[in-house]
């Protein structure tokens, strides 16, 4: 049976692109309902502006990659997190 996860709570709201950050907002929103999914919690808020930064390929907002928003969340998970 399918889910929809938009009914679920989940989700965070959708995030605006500022720049080549295509990548680090897709990456942020399958973190964030990733954790709220396994804590069985509301939705949580990553910051879109940590994957720029601390992403490994370095390209910040000239580009990047699914797969290096994904290490970037295994290696700091909840430091992630937007204050």
């Amino acid at each position: 049976t399918p889910i929809d996860w938009r009914t679920m709570n989940v989700l965070s709201p959708v995030k605006s692109q500022m720049c080549g950050d295509c990548w680090a907002n897709a990456g942020a929103t399958v973190y964030e309902a990733a954790v709220a999914i396994s804590r069985g919690t509301g939705p949580v808020e990553a910051s879109v502006q940590e994957f720029i930064n601390c992403a490994f390929t370095r390209n910040g907002c000239m580009g990047g990659s699914a797969q290096a928003a994904w290490k970037l969340a295994n290696k700091f998970g909840g430091s992630l997190k937007k204050e």
